[in-house]
Parts: structure tokens; C-alpha cells; sequence
């Protein structure tokens, strides 16, 4: 274990971890949301999102962390596919997944393409998050705001070590993230029994990470 970590900035790993949560927690979600057939995370974003990382995945030879998080990917995308109703919807969504992805492919071969594209495809899903907030599953909508408020909240952290642009982006992103939050937690909702869960799970979560990194 502690060599996983050890290469990596503790923004970074705290970045890898509440996005593994993140998508960990819409997996459960889509499980959840069997019968009502509502994505928790939007459509748009889920093409750029899985899109970006098997380029990553690529990229980094198999890092870890985008291991991670593509493995989770794949269900988050078949999820979306069994959600959308015609075969037309469908189809469109996987040859969306398609183009984007060689799209990215393209911006990934010029120099700091790999995080340039991960903060536009943050600030989309963040604009998407917030626009599709009504349609969105209602299963964990609550942990899924707040590890993907943190998620961005370390990468922005990680990203001003190569750039005070990326600080900018990271700033507005997690405005809007802040926005989602703020109207998941002070929607009407009787599932204010998970609140201790997910405080807990960020304190716990710090604290190993802390605990990895100084051995």
C-alpha cells in the first residue's frame, strides 16, 4: 500500500479517492434506480467523463488510480445505456462515447492536454450537474455532491502546482460544485440519517491517507 501511494502528492491521492467514492456511490445509485430508471450522473458528462479515462488509462500505463476509477467508469456507462429508453437514444450514446474519445486522444498529444481537458470536462460536469438536477436519481444524491465537491476541491489543489490557470478554473468549478451541494442538502428529504455516514467516512478517509503518507 505504501508504495501506491508513495509517488503520488496527497492532493492527488485525496483526488483519487473521493472520485473513487464518488463513482463508487453512482454505481450504487444506478443499482438503486432500477425501477425509476434515472442516471445519477448526466448523460453528457458520463460520455466526457469515461472518455477521458481510457485516454488516461492509456497514457499512464495503467496507473492505479485511473484503473480505479475506469473500472467504475464501465458500470456508470452501462447504466447509462440501460437507462436510456429507445435504441436510438442508445446507439447515439455509444458512438458519443466513440467520437469523444478519439477526440480526446487528439487534445491528450499536446503538452498539458491531459490536464487541460480534465478541468473543461470538470467545469461541464459541474454546469451539467446543475442544470440536470431534477432528473437526476435521488439514491445518495447527497455523498455523491459532497465527494465530488472534494474530488474537484484536491484536483484544483493538485492542478496549482503546475499552473495558477488551473487555480481559476478550479475556483469556478467548485462554486458551482458548492451551488449542487448546497441545493442537495437543503432539498426536502427524509434521508438525513446518512449525514453521519458520509462525515465520517471524510474524516476516516483523511486520517489513512495522512497516517500512509508519513510511513
Amino acid at each position: 500500500m505504501n508504495s501506491i501511494f508513495a509517488s503520488l502528492p496527497i492532493e492527488e491521492i485525496l483526488t483519487a479517492v473521493f472520485w473513487g467514492l464518488t463513482y463508487l456511490l453512482i454505481c450504487i445509485s444506478g443499482f438503486l434506480s432500477f425501477r425509476i430508471k434515472k442516471p445519477a450522473m448526466p448523460y453528457s458528462a458520463g460520455v466526457l467523463n469515461y472518455a477521458w479515462e481510457v485516454n488516461a488509462l492509456v497514457v499512464s500505463h495503467g496507473l492505479w488510480m485511473y484503473t480505479l476509477w475506469f473500472g467504475l467508469d464501465l458500470f456508470i456507462v452501462a447504466f447509462g445505456i440501460y437507462f436510456l429508453g429507445s435504441a436510438k437514444k442508445k446507439g447515439f450514446y455509444i458512438i458519443s462515447i466513440i467520437i469523444s474519445t478519439i477526440f480526446l486522444r487528439t487534445l491528450f498529444s499536446f503538452n498539458d492536454g491531459m490536464l487541460i481537458t480534465v478541468f473543461l470536462i470538470d467545469l461541464i460536469m459541474a454546469i451539467s450537474y446543475l442544470i440536470r438536477f431534477k432528473s437526476l436519481s435521488p439514491f445518495l444524491k447527497k455523498g455523491i455532491a459532497l465527494f465530488r465537491f472534494l474530488g474537484d476541491l484536491f484536483a484544483g489543489f493538485a492542478g496549482i502546482r503546475y499552473s495558477s490557470y488551473y487555480g481559476i478554473f478550479s475556483v469556478i468549478i467548485c462554486i458551482l460544485n458548492g451551488i449542487y451541494v448546497w441545493k442537495c442538502f437543503f432539498e426536502k428529504s427524509n434521508l438525513k440519517h446518512w449525514y453521519p455516514f458520509y462525515y465520517r467516512c471524510f474524516f476516516v478517509i483523511i486520517s489513512l491517507v495522512i497516517v500512509w503518507k508519513r510511513k
